[in-house]
């Protein structure tokens, strides 16, 4: 139990330091994300489809935000979404609240959260 503490503790102070900096985050405009980063969003997409199911108009939590990627990219396929983020990292939550403002953020460990059970449509 200690050592993940410290593990979580360091990783946060990494990301913290690495984000800092950033501003504004720009999710496209290279081979990698406009192609290989997109490919996961493109294969839930069809998959929820083929299960009648849809992101739209609902409550979506990304767990593990970091700098609202995700959002980015399940953006590109569904509107409406209510997204509710939260991230080990504080400059992450910022930043991703930042670059998509209608997004709720909060600092949390994605092992220990303290949402209540029956709270989203889905979890990402």
């Amino acid at each position: 139990m200690r050592a993940s503490h410290e593990i979580k503790q360091r990783q946060k102070k990494f990301i913290n330091e690495k984000l800092q900096p950033l501003e504004r985050i720009e999710y496209e405009g290279n081979y990698y994300h406009d192609f290989f980063r997109s490919l996961p969003f493109v294969a839930l997409k069809q998959l929820l489809d083929r299960m009648s199911l849809s992101l739209n108009q609902k409550t979506v939590l990304v767990a593990g935000c970091g700098v609202g990627t995700d959002i980015h990219y399940l953006s590109k396929h569904y509107t409406g979404v209510e997204f509710i983020v939260c991230d080990l990292s504080e400059e992450a939550v910022k930043i991703c609240i930042k670059n998509w403002p209608t997004a709720r953020g909060y600092v949390e460990d994605i092992e220990r959260l303290t949402f209540a059970d029956e709270s989203f449509d889905f979890v990402f």
